[in-house]
């Protein structure tokens, strides 16, 4: 029953996430949306900003996971391929959510988390190295953000590989 609540309150955030500003929204307007009393909705969240920020540390401790995964396997040209096409596929299931999230013109909460999680699990060993996971990072997300707005046409697997590639050998040669 709680996961009925919260799936349909976070189905109708995304609604109206789509065709609004978050700000705007308001937990009335949500509450009807989601057909959920507004007891139910506080229940879970303080307000529309705490289910958002919720919903962005989810996310983020899912991709906490995958770097787990990623350190405990070793660094190597298979294993970061590997969590780059988790990535990706990780992004095409929940592509709704992103394209909202990563918005050009939102606040970069996914991108902060990220970074944070960057620094954490891959902390840098020599001086020069603390600027890489940032380039990697934002470069990612940018990849990312065009991917969904040109409709993912290209497989979660094919952008992984053109992102380690660039990761690896840089964008020189293209350019």
């Amino acid at each position: 029953m709680d996961t009925d609540i919260k799936q349909a309150l976070f189905q109708a955030l995304l609604d109206l996430m789509e065709v609004k500003p978050v700000k705007r929204i308001s937990v009335v307007e949500l509450t009807e949306r989601a057909r959920v009393n507004r007891t139910s909705f506080y229940n879970y969240y303080e307000g529309i900003d705490d289910m958002v920020r919720k919903i962005e540390t989810d996310l983020s401790c899912e991709l906490r996971e995958a770097l787990v995964e990623y350190e405990r396997r070793g660094s190597s040209h298979d294993s970061a391929a590997r969590l780059v096409t988790s990535l990706f596929c990780f992004v095409a299931e929940n592509s709704r959510i992103f394209s909202i999230l990563l918005d050009p013109d939102g606040d970069y909460f996914v991108i902060k988390k990220t970074l944070e999680l960057f620094a954490e699990y891959l902390s840098p060993e020599r001086p020069g190295q603390r600027f890489v996971f940032p380039f990697i990072t934002f470069g990612c997300v940018g990849i990312i953000q065009r991917w969904l707005l040109d409709g993912m046409k290209e497989s979660p697997e094919d952008m992984a590989a053109l992102t380690v590639s660039y990761i690896e050998q840089g964008t020189g040669h293209l350019i």
